[in-house]
C-alpha cells in the first residue's frame, strides 16, 4: 500500500490495496462470481459421487440442487468440507466463507 502526506493531518492510505479489499468484500453480491462457486461446487461433488466409494441416491441428488440453486444439508461433512475448500481456493477471506455457507448450506 501507498501512502501519501497530507499537510498537518498525518498521512492517508491510498493505492490499489484499498480497492483490492473493497472488490473482495462485495465479491458474494456478484451473481456471477456465485454462479461460477456454484458450477465448480456442482462438478467437483459430482466427481466425488460418480467415483469410488459408497454414496446413497440423495448423495447423487444434491449435485443437481446445487445446479439448481437449491441449499444442502451442512450436516454432510463431506459437502461443507467441499465447499470451504473451494472457498479456499478462490482466496475468500473466512468471513466471506462463513457468508458463502450461508449461501449455499441449511
Amino acid at each position: 500500500m501507498s501512502v501519501s502526506k497530507t499537510d498537518d493531518l498525518g498521512s492517508i492510505p491510498s493505492g490499489p490495496a484499498m480497492g483490492n479489499d473493497f472488490e473482495k468484500s462485495n465479491r458474494l453480491e456478484n451473481p456471477e462470481f456465485v454462479g461460477q462457486i456454484r458450477s465448480q461446487f456442482a462438478d467437483e461433488w459430482e466427481e466425488v459421487v460418480t467415483g469410488k466409494g459408497f454414496f446413497n441416491e440423495e448423495d447423487f441428488a444434491y449435485v443437481d440442487k446445487i445446479r439448481a440453486g437449491e441449499r444442502v444439508p451442512k450436516e454432510h461433512k463431506w459437502l461443507r468440507d467441499k465447499l470451504i475448500r473451494i472457498g479456499q481456493d478462490y482466496r475468500l477471506t473466512p468471513e466471506e466463507i462463513d457468508r458463502l455457507q450461508e449461501i449455499f448450506l441449511i
